[in-house]
Parts: structure tokens; sequence; C-alpha cells
């Protein structure tokens, strides 16, 4: 056989990615808790605490990529409760955090079986299929949410000239066809080690 494998080398990767992973899982369980906690204080703060006066946003500017864009010209003014894009705001960015972390927490049983050297284990398979499902929801539901929030910003604002566009995540859905077809990739591997292990 011409091609040879470097195990030392794949045992080093998966070893780094596997222990990024493990941190990466706490820190965000870390975050999730804390705007969490955030969302849930905020229904009870008074209502006129979040009272907030337009003319503070006449200096400010929105950078969308290579796009600026100069809030003075909108002509804001007067005093409007923000309560409401605050508690949505959270609970948009509650939503978004706990669908990375579910796709984390896959990832990092899959790459715990690749590390133990049972990359073609039938969990393995069955992670797959629920991470690549879960993008294909993702790709509806999180648009939803977050369209929701920017109405009800455009709304308690009157940006009545602004719009909202409300599309599914095309890159979400490819992502999840993607990997819904490497976990058939990985059904066909685990039953050709079945087969060999057997045939052994």
């Amino acid at each position: 056989m011409s091609r040879q494998f470097n195990k030392d080398r794949f045992e080093v990767v998966i070893n780094i990615v596997y222990t990024f992973l493990r941190f990466s899982v706490v820190a965000l369980y870390v975050l999730l808790a804390f705007v969490l906690i955030g969302w849930v204080v905020t229904w009870f703060l008074p209502q006129d605490l979040f009272d907030f006066n337009l003319a503070n946003l006449e200096q400010t500017q929105v950078q969308i990529f290579q796009f600026n864009y100069d809030l003075a010209s909108l002509g804001l003014s007067g005093i409007v409760n923000v309560k409401n894009i605050v508690v949505l705001a959270l609970f948009a960015f509650v939503a978004n955090i706990a669908f990375y972390q579910y796709v984390q927490v896959l990832l990092k049983r899959i790459m715990k079986h690749i590390k133990n050297e049972h990359p073609f284990n039938p969990t393995n398979v069955k992670y797959l299929m629920w991470m690549g499902f879960g993008f294909l929801i993702a790709s509806v539901v999180l648009p939803l949410i977050n369209s929701f929030l920017f109405s009800n910003i455009i709304n308690t604002l009157e940006l009545f000239e602004a719009g909202v566009n409300l599309s599914p995540n095309f890159q979400a859905i490819f992502m999840g066809v993607i990997i819904l077809i490497v976990a058939y990739i990985f059904d066909y591997g685990a039953y050709l080690q079945e087969e060999h292990d057997m045939t052994v």
C-alpha cells in the first residue's frame, strides 16, 4: 500500500480539538447562565428604568460589513421605552447561544468517540443526524426570532421606512444537508466496520 497514515499527527489534532471543545462547552454554559439570569431579572425591573432618550443616538454610527450608517440622519428624538426590545434581544441571544451549544455538545461527543478510536460508532451516526436536523430547524426558527426582534426595534423607534427580510438561513440549510450526508457516510462506515469485525 503506497499511502501511509500519520497516526501521531492525527491523535495530536484530535486531542487539540477535543480539549478546545471541552473548554468551549463550559465557557458557553457559563455565558448562557449569565444571559438567562439577566433575561429573567429584566422581566422584574421597573418599566421606567428602560426609558431611553433617542437623542443619545445622534453621534452613533452603525457599521455592517463595509457599510457605515449614521443614525443622526434619521432625526430621532423623544423618549421611548425599550424594555420589550431588551427582553427580546436577550431571548434571541439565548436562542442563538443555545443552538451553538447544542452543536458543540454533539461535536464534543463525536470527537470523544474518535479520540477513543471508535469513529464509526453507530452513536456518532445518531449525533450527526441530530446535528444535521438541528441546523435545518435552526435555519428557520432563528431567523424568525431575529426578525421578530428587529420588527420590534423598527416599531419602537418608528423606523417605518426600514424593513425586515424574513427568509431562511440558506447557509444553515446547506450545512445541515452536508452534515446529514456525512452522517450517512459514517453509517456506511459503521456497517463496513461491523462486517470487518465479524469477518476477523
